[in-house]
């Protein structure tokens, strides 16, 4: 902001301020606060189920591996996530046009980040030991914790490509109260009775439970915005067709 007031006070750009209530505030109250409030509280059970894990015996030890196997994880997203992005800027422009392009756009983004995620997995989960092995000797223990990390993200990646559908349908306060605050708290319950047994396995184990219990809560609520807006409609004798 600083260099931006520099350039045009240079140039002598004249820059205004201005805030429009009508569409700066639903901007405000359907998108930016509810996304905020999202992540905040994602962070938050996130921070409590890994407190979980470091308060055990051993938990600093437990928690290096669970790190180690998570940046593996977050490797695997990372193609998923730029398709992801990529793909949401097509939908909202295909879905201006008023067409049908905007379905053949979601079904492609869906199908794309769920392939890749299970390719990136599988290729992960082959080089996993000697992935580990980079991190020290003593993080290949990690195996079948790095596998149940890597697990979890085909259902991240699936479910990344249905919340398009909601953030375009603008259902953001929906998805806080139907998905993040149900999928999150679950996440911290399970640490608390995973880990304490488990160690870092009892982590991954519950954070795999999160995903799949996450990506059921993004498929149910898709669909209910389906049928809400009439996407389900029998054609050709009563035959269903599907509708974005």
């Amino acid at each position: 902001d600083l260099v931006i007031r520099a350039e045009t006070r240079q140039r002598g750009i004249p820059v205004h301020f201005g805030f429009c209530t009508a569409d700066d505030g639903a901007i405000l109250s359907r998108f930016a606060v509810p996304a905020a409030l999202s992540g905040w509280f994602s962070w938050s059970m996130l921070w409590l189920s890994t407190s979980i894990l470091v308060r055990q015996p051993g938990g600093y030890a437990e928690m290096g591996v669970y790190s180690a196997a998570n940046s593996i994880r977050t490797l695997v997203l990372f193609l998923p996530s730029v398709i992801n992005n990529v793909g949401f800027s097509i939908l909202n422009n295909e879905r201006a046009k008023s067409g049908g392009g905007h379905r053949q756009a979601f079904l492609l983004n869906l199908a794309a980040c769920s392939l890749i995620s299970v390719v990136g997995v599988g290729a992960m989960g082959f080089f996993g030991r000697p992935l580990l092995s980079l991190f020290g000797k003593n993080f290949t223990g990690g195996y079948t914790l790095l596998w149940m990390l890597l697990a979890s993200t085909i259902f991240d990646g699936v479910s990344m490509a249905l919340f398009q559908y909601i953030q375009m349908r603008a259902k953001i306060w929906i998805s806080l109260f139907w998905i993040i605050v149900p999928r999150d708290t679950f996440l911290a319950i399970a640490a608390f009775m995973l880990v304490p047994s488990r160690l870092g396995k009892g982590l991954a184990g519950a954070y795999l439970a999160a995903s799949i219990l996450g990506f059921f809560l993004h498929l149910s609520l898709v669909g209910i915005l389906l049928l809400q807006s009439g996407a389900w409609r029998g054609r050709h004798e009563g035959l269903p067709v599907i509708q974005v």
